[in-house]
This record gives structure tokens, sequence and C-alpha cells, in this order.
């Protein structure tokens, strides 16, 4: 039950939308998955043989990703800034970040790359809504 634009908005930051791109720190395709990320998480979603190079599947990368975010998301209910913190620079260090507050604030993260990145997806998705919006109005929606 995640907003499609949300979504689109973390592919947008993470990977331009470019299907096989690898980042310095080894993460692989649209969604930016760690292979190790991937490799736990491939048997929630039925691969029983997943190699690291399924990551630049599309299909597959997307339906790791959503369990990944969704995995993140029961892990932080209600609260959007950790759990794209989480995605960005692991749930353990966001755990810490967290401590005792019953939500993240973007000044509670030091990581400035982690910071950029929840800002991006939030400026990002902002953009994504209000386009969605103007379609609508302008009834370019149906």
């Amino acid at each position: 039950k995640m907003d499609p634009l949300w979504v689109m908005s973390i592919i947008k930051v993470e990977s331009r939308f470019a299907p096989n791109v690898e980042s310095r720190k080894g993460a692989v395709g649209l969604m930016q998955l760690l292979p190790s990320t991937a490799r736990d998480i491939a048997p929630e979603i039925g691969l029983t043989h997943f190699e690291d190079d399924d990551l630049k599947n599309p299909d597959i990368n997307l339906h790791l990703g959503f369990q990944y975010l969704t995995r993140l998301q029961r892990m932080f209910p209600d609260d959007e800034v950790a759990v794209l913190a989480a995605y960005n620079a692991g749930p353990g260090i966001t755990q810490q970040w967290r401590q005792g507050k019953p939500v993240l604030d973007l000044s509670d993260i030091p990581y400035p790359e982690t910071r950029r990145f929840v800002q991006q997806v939030k400026e990002t998705y902002s953009f994504l809504k209000a386009v969605q919006r103007w379609k609508n109005v302008f009834g370019f929606g149906s």
C-alpha cells in the first residue's frame, strides 16, 4: 500500500531511472539495492536462485525494493523520514539516531549524504504530487 509516486521519487533520486547503474558502494539497479540486502530479501518474495546480476533486471529490482521498503515501514511505522534514512544508511544506524523519539527529524540525521537523500526524495515526491494535482485540474488525469 505504497504511493507509487513516493516509490518513483526514491527511484529518481537513487538511480535517475537507469536500470544498470551501480554506485561506488556497490548498490545496483533502479532502487540501488546492495546485493547483500537483496540476498536477504529474495526468499521473502520467492526468489530461491537469486544472483547479484538479477539486480539489473528492473522487475526483480523493483520487487525486491518494494519488499525492502515494506520491511522498513514495519520497523518505522508512521515515520517516513526514518524509513527513508534506513533505506539509505541502514536500519541499525537509523534506530540509533531515533533513540526514544516518536519520529526522526531531518536534523537528527548526522550523515550529510543521508540527509540530502531524504530531502531530495521528499522534494521530488512533493513535485510529483503537484504535477498529479495539476493533471487532474486540467483533465489529463483520466
